[in-house]
């Protein structure tokens, strides 16, 4: 078990309790079961074509042989407990890609992102930033591009946000507690 990404940005975001969590991680708690639903299926979706897109566009990002940008689950040097799962690293560039969907029936949410980025409503409901920090603390990458997808049924139209982040030693220090807190009520 790992204190991960999405453990670090549901808690600091007070979307989970710490014993909540607990229950989770210890299997005494059901896991929703979010794979029917098709904001999540959507998502799976166009992750998958947005790295391929990534992959054609900026073919820098590849490893000699490689055809497409690859996931990572990155485990902390410094701390062996502390894990990210990545949609994509480039690894000469040390850049964590993450990658968001705003469902395709949501038009005004996406307009919110694009117009307010981090601080749009899907982006604090969701603690992306928090989720982004926990990856470049684990990775210690130097970068985070987020890359935010909508696709307009209407129009037929796949619109692109990208948000770059960099690290926040601040924000960092305050998660790396949480994560540490976190270990202790878990161990």
């Amino acid at each position: 078990t790992h204190f991960t990404a999405t453990d670090a940005a549901r808690l600091a975001g007070r979307k989970v309790s710490v014993d909540a969590l607990l229950q989770e991680k210890r299997n005494t708690a059901p896991d929703p079961d979010l794979s029917k639903s098709p904001y999540i299926q959507e998502g799976i979706f166009y992750e998958e074509k947005l790295r391929k897109f990534l992959a054609r566009s900026y073919p820098y990002l590849l490893e000699p042989g490689m055809d497409d940008l690859p996931q990572y689950v990155a485990v902390s040097r410094d701390e062996p407990f502390f894990m990210a799962s990545l949609d994509a690293y480039y690894v000469k560039g040390r850049e964590v890609f993450e990658f968001k969907n705003v469902y395709s029936q949501n038009h005004e949410r996406f307009a919110d992102v694009m117009k307010n980025g981090l601080d749009s409503k899907a982006a604090r409901d969701g603690n992306w930033y928090d989720q982004v920090q926990w990856q470049l603390i684990c990775t210690h990458a130097v970068r985070a591009r987020l890359y935010v997808h909508h696709y307009n049924p209407a129009t037929g139209e796949h619109e692109l946000r990208l948000i770059n982040i960099k690290p926040d030693p601040g924000r960092m220090r305050e998660l790396i507690v949480l994560g540490y807190e976190f270990k202790r009520a878990f161990l």
